[in-house]
């Protein structure tokens, strides 16, 4: 069994080794055989010498000599071929074993020539084996290196992110700072926005308070025209030029009337705007700021303006109402109703300039 491994392991099939054994064991049962068969002849039977010279070359008289080299012409023919007949066996049987021992020779050359080839082959089979074993340690070398090089390039590359990943940490914190700066700077912008939104809505208060009063004043203008409307009625009770400019003065407080109420309106639409935009502010903060200032100056501009169109309408009604006093005072002699004309159109303008001053103060 560890000789049919062994073949197995060098390549050499058992059915080849068994036959190479047998040729062994058949080799050297003929060389004992060989060595007994000389033995034998040697005991009683004539020479080599002997033997090539029974077998001498046609026409040579035979000469036979014994072991000692006598002659045995003088023994009996019976007896000579009686030693021939040996002579040929042991020849015969020489030249078997001589054929055996060539045999022999053979097989044995044979069998040394199989180990040979079945330690070629071992040798073969444990070379492809080294070989092959080199190979697979190269292949893991060769993986062990690109492992080492992934891992290195692993390595710089961790190495590289970590310094990355520092600088951005460290830019992260200084952002970080100045967020913090800013939303101080923010919630410190939102404390003065609240103060000024409060500020705001105390002027807008006032201005409330303003409005209300001016509309008050304007209800007193508005009565004093009426007044004066009864005056011009009464008036025209008189002469027809009297009447006349009874409905002049009629026409001059009529518009002078719908000048009140223009203002009034316009009070009432300045202050609607004033509380929507204050309302725009408390939704956005900063929206409202915007709006609030351009709402201021564009509420400014436009006080500025209608004040200024008013001044201009009170003071055009101011020379038609003198003209006409005047031509009461040719006429009539009318000298009070004059003066309370003029004294109240220098009161109307008084009051046109305090609304515009108002105006002002909540532009500001």
């Amino acid at each position: 069994g560890r000789r049919d491994r062994e073949a197995r392991g060098a390549g050499v099939s058992p059915m080849r080794q068994r036959r190479f054994l047998v040729a062994a064991a058949a080799c050297g049962v003929l060389a004992c055989c060989a060595v007994l068969l000389s033995t034998r002849v040697s005991g009683g039977s004539p020479s080599a010498r002997d033997a090539s010279s029974l077998h001498g070359m046609g026409g040579v008289q035979r000469v036979l000599l014994d072991e000692s080299g006598y002659s045995l012409d003088g023994k009996s023919e019976a007896e000579i071929s009686s030693t021939e007949n040996r002579m040929l066996d042991a020849a015969k049987v020489r030249a078997r074993a001589e054929d055996h021992h060539v045999q022999a020779l053979k097989l044995e050359r044979n069998s040394k020539e199989d180990a040979l080839k079945a330690e070629l082959v071992q040798k073969k089979a444990a070379l492809r084996e080294a070989a092959e074993r080199t190979k697979r340690a190269k292949t893991k070398e060769e993986k062990a290196a690109a492992l080492l090089r992934k891992l290195k390039q692993e390595r710089r590359k961790h190495k590289d992110s970590s310094d990355e990943d520092h600088r951005k940490e460290h830019d992260a914190k200084k952002n970080i700072g100045e967020l913090q700066t800013e939303a101080q700077s923010l919630r410190d912008k939102e404390n003065q926005e609240d103060e000024q939104e409060e500020s705001v809505e105390s002027t807008v208060s006032n201005a409330k308070q303003e409005v209300d009063r001016l509309h008050r004043h304007a209800e007193t203008l508005g009565d004093e025209a009426a007044t004066l409307k009864g005056k011009a009625r009464g008036l025209m009770h008189g002469s027809y030029d009297k009447t006349e400019r009874a409905r002049r003065l009629d026409e001059l407080a009529g518009d002078k009337e719908r000048e009140v109420r223009e203002m009034r309106g316009r009070v009432e639409a300045s202050l609607q705007e004033r509380k929507a935009a204050l309302q725009d502010r408390e939704a956005d903060a900063q929206r409202e700021e915007a709006l609030d200032k351009r709402g201021a100056k564009e509420a400014s501009k436009e006080a500025e303006a209608e004040a200024a169109k008013a001044t201009l309408d009170l003071k055009e009604a101011k020379k038609e109402k003198l003209v006409a006093m005047q031509q009461l005072r040719d006429e009539d002699k009318e000298d009070s109703l004059a003066a309370d004309a003029e004294a109240a159109l220098k009161k109307d303008v008084r009051r046109v300039e305090e609304a515009k001053r108002a105006y002002r103060r909540v532009a500001r």
